[in-house]
């Protein structure tokens, strides 16, 4: 869709949109912000989605996504925070942290999760509730 778009620096994804396709805004190095409406309908990230969007700071992923595909925040090499809703249940969390925390960078990562905080390295995760 949006792939190689290196001059995009905003993007609003409409609350319309059900999912983020593969590759959609992959290597669209300038991009530094994704807004996704809190009542937004979006359920899945899919493949590289955000693949090589290297100037990307911060996401904030809505309550309703349950599915993060395949490197879909790979060499996103500035990712230093992500927000998401509470996910239930347990194993839906787990395979989004696993899916974004696996696949960024070596760059220390906040996830900012109903409001508490966790700290991951690509090695382990810190969790820091209610900060």
């Amino acid at each position: 869709a949006f792939g190689y778009c290196s001059n995009l620096t905003v993007v609003n994804i409409p609350e319309s949109i059900t999912r983020i396709g593969n590759s959609a805004f992959y290597d669209c190095s300038r991009l530094i912000t994704i807004t996704i409406p809190k009542n937004s309908k979006l359920t899945s990230i899919r493949d590289y989605a955000f693949y090589k969007c290297s100037s990307l700071t911060s996401i904030i992923i809505p309550e309703g996504v349950t599915s993060i595909g395949y490197d879909a925040f790979r060499n996103c090499s500035r990712l230093t925070e992500i927000t998401s809703n509470p996910i239930t249940p347990p194993t839906k969390k787990a395979t989004i942290i696993n899916t974004i925390f696996f696949f960024i960078s070596y760059t220390p990562i906040l996830l900012v999760e109903n409001n508490h905080r966790h700290l991951s390295d690509n090695t382990q995760t810190q969790y820091f509730p209610n900060l």
